[in-house]
């Protein structure tokens, strides 16, 4: 085609005046020619070039990297989109993981709409907690490991595990030694759900531990302290040896 005016290529492409005004001042897309009345003038080359700038802003590139892709020859272009692809992967990923938390949230709350509303926000904080401690294949294991177990189950630990902490806290409180044929069974047990909920898998058991002892929230929820955690770990190694 011949040279066209700003207003004639807007109207072509549909894009406004104003957007490729932009563009030229930003020095994206600047116009080859001007009229003698000052008017921009595009040429086929120009043109051509705003359809790579309208394909590139359709797959996501920010204008600035835009630029900066069309200064690129053909082998750089390809490792530009190449990177840009796996930066998407990323994004997608990470909105993956959002879905995943909105839904677990959902259903958190959902569980706990007869509770107060600080442990409804206490239950949605533990969502945003287990993935600073686990890895998505761990988070996955978990998800799918509590479905096999089900609902029932879970709410039977939640109900004993206060029970056995109070057991354990009352032998340390009473001075018996964590290796004490009281204590076994406890500590026992202790295990015994801890392999139960975490599949046997010693990597989620570990990052449960590391959850433990660095938030203090969580240690409020379950009604453990520094003090039975460290007597428990003690009568742990004790029964090991």
């Amino acid at each position: 085609m011949s040279d066209i005016t700003v207003g004639a290529l807007a109207a072509r492409t549909g894009l406004t005046v104003r957007t490729l005004h932009h563009y030229d001042a930003i020095g994206l897309l600047s116009p080859s020619g001007r009229t003698e009345a000052g008017y921009r003038l595009y040429s086929d080359d120009d043109a051509r070039r705003l359809q790579h700038i309208v394909l590139l802003r359709g797959i996501g590139l920010s204008l600035p990297r835009i630029r900066e892709a069309l200064s690129k020859q053909t082998d750089d272009l390809v490792a530009f989109l190449e990177q840009h692809a796996q930066e998407m992967k990323g994004t997608v990923e990470e909105t993956t993981r959002l879905l995943e938390r909105i839904e677990h949230m959902t259903k958190q709350l959902r569980r706990h709409s007869h509770e107060a509303l600080q442990e409804a926000l206490d239950a949605i904080q533990g969502v945003f907690m287990f993935d600073r401690y686990f890895t998505r294949d761990q988070l996955d294991d978990i998800r799918e490991h509590a479905s096999e177990v089900g609902e029932a189950r879970i709410r039977e630990a939640e109900a004993e595990w206060p029970r056995l902490i109070a057991a354990v806290r009352h032998e340390m409180n009473s001075g018996t030694e964590p290796g004490d044929p009281r204590v076994v069974p406890l500590v026992r047990r202790w295990q015994e759900l801890i392999d139960e909920f975490t599949n046997g898998r010693f990597d989620i058991a570990a990052g449960v531990g590391r959850m433990m002892h660095a938030e203090p929230t969580v240690r409020r929820r379950t009604g453990l302290d520094e003090e039975t955690m460290a007597y428990v770990s003690r009568a742990t190694a004790l029964l090991t040896r």
